[in-house]
């Protein structure tokens, strides 16, 4: 088997670029080469009253539609409420999950630590909450490179001609 490169090796290459938007409800992805087949992932999971995750991701929404939830036992919860990200381990359980399907026949890890990400992050973002993304990003995933943009700069970035333009974010 190949050893991997070290981090800050000078040929490391970036592989990719992954696009990111870490939706309240549901994240979405894709890699920006080729096709863009875009992925989804489920942003919450079940957990017990007494407060053990139950499923996550796509697993949680398909346990609900499925009869397999009981109000009674169970509660749906969420790594971000309001748009504030509140629980960052959950999230980057969900974000690994999103990823293995980005990149489905490769280490994960291996691959997010030669690629960049550009993702979504709704404006006005506390500092404590945009350090903690970026710790997620960059210790728990190891990417190279990343950056922020918000959805509306997105939308208006793939808007051509014209001087006038509507975005409407119903997320």
């Amino acid at each position: 088997p190949k050893t991997p490169k070290p981090r800050n090796s000078e040929d490391c290459k970036i592989m990719a670029t992954i696009l990111l938007d870490s939706g309240a409800h549901t994240l979405k992805g894709t890699v920006a080469s080729g096709d863009f087949d875009m992925k989804t992932e489920y942003n919450g999971y079940i957990r017990s009253k007494g407060g053990n995750i139950i499923s996550l991701g796509n697993r949680a929404l398909a346990d609900c539609s499925e009869g397999g939830f009981d109000s009674r036992s169970h509660a749906i919860a969420f790594p971000q409420s309001r748009g504030l990200l509140q629980d960052s381990n959950i999230q980057s359980e969900l974000w690994g999950r999103l990823f293995t399907q980005l990149i489905p026949d490769a280490d994960v890890l291996e691959a997010t630590r030669q690629s960049k990400l550009l993702m979504t992050l709704q404006p006005n973002q506390p500092e404590m909450i945009v350090d903690r993304y970026c710790q997620m990003i960059f210790e728990d995933f190891g990417f190279q490179e990343a950056a922020f943009l918000t959805p509306h700069s997105a939308a208006l970035n793939t808007v051509a001609g014209g001087t006038c333009h509507l975005v409407l974010d119903c997320g």
